[in-house]
């Protein structure tokens, strides 16, 4: 039984006894559990694509561009160096981006959307702004506008620490 806040102690093989908050106070915990229902959410929403909100981004920030480096993709959209290193091999061996030299700069690779993913965002993104509306139908719309702020207010200091 929880009482005032803190777990009781436990007593078992595998772990010391100990007061602590309970998980469902803990920012980590919940924003975890957030995480893996916003993933479930959009992966319900695109189920016979195998694609990631992380990858569902990537195609989203391409089709705003003719063609875009790889390292600024990735600060686009808050990746670090190596997890966009992985979504873009992924998405290129999938056939939706490209990649091509930079003539400007023979060691900047441009990436840009193949017919192939202009043609899945385009199915997709109706279904993921239901699974994202369906998400944020949680909250009223002052609530939603909080949300935001509070996500932008936490995660503020880590853009810049995101692509270094």
């Amino acid at each position: 039984m929880v009482m005032e806040g803190k777990m009781p102690e436990q007593n078992c093989a595998d772990c010391a006894p100990r007061r602590e908050a309970p998980l469902a106070f803990d920012a980590i915990f919940l924003i975890r559990r957030a995480h893996q229902v916003a993933t479930a959410r959009f992966q319900e929403s695109c189920p016979d694509t195998m694609m990631t909100p992380t990858q569902y981004a990537v195609l989203a920030a391409l089709s705003r561009c003719e063609a875009v480096g790889q390292n600024e993709l990735g600060r686009r959209i808050h990746l670090d160096r190596a997890t966009t290193s992985i979504v873009v091999r992924l998405l290129r061996r999938r056939g939706l981006i490209s990649a091509s030299t930079d003539d400007g700069d023979r060691r900047r690779t441009l990436l840009a959307l193949t017919s192939a993913g202009r043609t899945l965002l385009e199915r997709i993104s109706p279904s993921v702004r239901l699974a994202n509306d369906a998400l944020l139908s949680a909250f009223n719309t002052p609530q939603t506008q909080q949300f935001f702020d509070l996500l932008d207010r936490l995660t503020v200091g880590e853009r810049s620490k995101a692509h270094t």
